[in-house]
């Protein structure tokens, strides 16, 4: 199982990975919560993890392109940063 909690660092800016680290956990919290609460909780769990499957595949295919457009931002931002010009930054 891939590690998904450095996927979602390689793909956010700084400003919102906690946010999004949180979504992660609710998902996956809300996914543990609801085990043993009948038979054919089975059913659901395969049919959930098939389902996660397909979108970690087609992730594998989308987040090198991302991680590629995160590092722009950020390289665009320290150039900003570093040139006095960054959003909220107080103008001398």
């Amino acid at each position: 199982m891939p590690n998904i909690i450095s996927t979602v660092y390689d793909v956010t800016v700084p400003e919102v990975r906690s946010t999004a680290l949180a979504v992660q956990y609710l998902i996956g919290n809300a996914g543990a919560a609801s085990t043993g609460m009948h038979p054919s909780i089975l059913i659901i769990y395969a049919v959930a993890w098939a389902f996660c499957t397909l979108f970690l595949i087609g992730a594998v295919y989308l987040i090198p392109k991302d991680i590629q457009t995160l590092r722009q931002q950020m390289r665009e931002h320290a150039q900003s940063l570093a040139a006095g010009t960054a959003p909220g930054r107080p103008v001398a």
